[in-house]
């Protein structure tokens, strides 16, 4: 999947919601994705599936994903995709328990916090998922 050019994000779209950096009424902090929070390894793949859908739905996967990249500070859209990155990194934070939430707290973007997440769970449930492919 091709990174998206920062000029083409440039709020003149004709339809906002097809904008990654537009944030709707009810986007807010303490916004919780999912309903179950990670807490180990052991749920990881069904959490991150979650998760992924809900930001797709949301138009922000691309935060997590890379494809929405960093613009750089002097174009017109690097307070939107800043917003919108803290915006995606507390959903996050809100969608794991408190313990491993305090060690996300200080990542600057939503990629580098997601890419954190899947390296120190995605082995955890290995597994699990050959037992599942056997059955």
């Amino acid at each position: 999947m091709g990174s998206i050019p920062p000029a083409q994000l440039c709020v003149r779209q004709q339809d906002q919601c097809d904008n990654p950096y537009f944030l709707h009424n009810s986007d807010h902090a303490g916004l919780v994705l999912v309903s179950d929070r990670l807490s180990s390894g052991a749920d990881f793949h069904s959490w991150r599936r979650s998760i992924r859908m809900a930001l797709n739905v949301c138009n922000k996967l691309g935060f997590i994903d890379g494809t929405v990249s960093q613009p750089s500070l002097d174009h017109p859209d690097a307070g939107s995709w800043s917003r919108c990155n803290d915006m995606v990194i507390t959903w996050l934070i809100n969608s794991v328990s408190k313990k491993i939430g305090q060690s996300l707290l200080y990542m600057s973007t939503a990629e580098a916090l997601w890419k954190n997440l899947v390296s120190r769970f995605k082995q955890d449930d290995a597994p699990r998922i050959f037992e599942i492919e056997q059955n």
